[in-house]
């Protein structure tokens, strides 16, 4: 519709509307395949990782360790955490969230549901032993 170099201020308003067509029953094409990615996307995060993600940032929120990703991975792995090799942040909640965990957080919760590994715990455990020295 539009050729390189064309500005889309220039275009007649029947070919503005052509283009909007088109793209709109492009997007209708698609859209029953979306719906269903994002509701299957939705039931794995909601009975495979919302569990294990809201328990490990009640632990995180309530303990504020520094070594963010060396905590989650012990955390992850299960047993027995010593707290003892994890500096305490004296950074209020909501800075300590937004500053040491939103990151690392964001990043877990899409490589899981990009991989949907079978052992989210031991993958998770994995995945942040990896960032330990960046998070």
């Amino acid at each position: 519709m539009t050729t390189p170099g064309q500005d889309a201020k220039d275009l007649s308003i029947p070919a503005k509307r052509a283009i909007v067509a088109k793209v709109q029953t492009r997007h209708k094409a698609h859209e029953t395949f979306l719906q269903h990615n994002l509701e299957d996307n939705y039931d794995y995060m909601v009975k495979t990782t919302d569990p294990i993600f809201a328990d490990a940032l009640e632990a995180i929120v309530q303990l504020k360790p520094e070594q963010v990703a060396s905590y989650l991975a012990d955390f992850m792995a299960g047993g027995e955490i010593d707290l003892t090799k994890f500096k305490r942040s004296q950074l209020q909640t909501q800075f300590y969230f937004d500053r040491k965990v939103r990151d690392v957080m964001s990043l877990a919760i899409g490589a899981v549901i990009q991989d949907r590994p079978t052992d989210v715990r031991a993958y998770l455990a994995d995945f942040f032993q990896k960032r330990s020295n960046d998070y």
